[in-house]
């Protein structure tokens, strides 16, 4: 098993696939979610135990696309992820809620400007492993 998944094969069996690093967007937003709800519902600012709401939203994020994704055909492949890939995956939508936690202690124009950091780099970062990964699987078929 590989670390980081060098071809479509070793997307979600892999650490690290590209996917790991929506994981990172969707912890920042899951995170921003709930924090300006329970801002706006209720008052309240930051708690530390956003730390710990961040986890748990990672670990349900975690079930519900392994499981309920994976029962009605829409995960990747149709192929449930190994553990190191869960795990991984975790650390990096908690890893995510981690950078929103930051980002709410800014400025706000240094908050828009590190969201748009955050969400554009995460998404480059994703289609242009996903197309190097499938470009090289493409490459490997053809020099067959």
């Amino acid at each position: 098993m590989n670390i980081i998944a060098r071809c479509k094969e070793d997307v979600g069996i892999s650490a690290i696939d590209f996917f790991s690093f929506i994981h990172i967007t969707l912890g920042y937003l899951i995170f921003l979610a709930y924090y300006s709800a329970f801002y706006l519902f209720f008052g309240i600012s930051f708690n530390p135990s956003y730390f710990g709401l961040n986890f748990l939203a990672a670990i349900l994020w975690e079930t519900i696309e392994n499981f309920i994704l994976y029962e009605i055909k829409l995960k990747y492949d149709h192929r449930r992820d190994t553990k190191i890939n869960s795990f991984t995956d975790i650390l990096f939508f908690y890893l995510g809620g981690l950078i929103g936690i930051y980002t709410i202690f800014l400025k706000l124009h240094l908050f828009f400007i590190n969201t748009l950091i955050v969400l554009s780099s995460s998404l480059i970062i994703t289609d242009i492993y996903a197309l190097i990964i499938l470009k090289l699987k493409e490459n490997k078929q053809v020099s067959d």
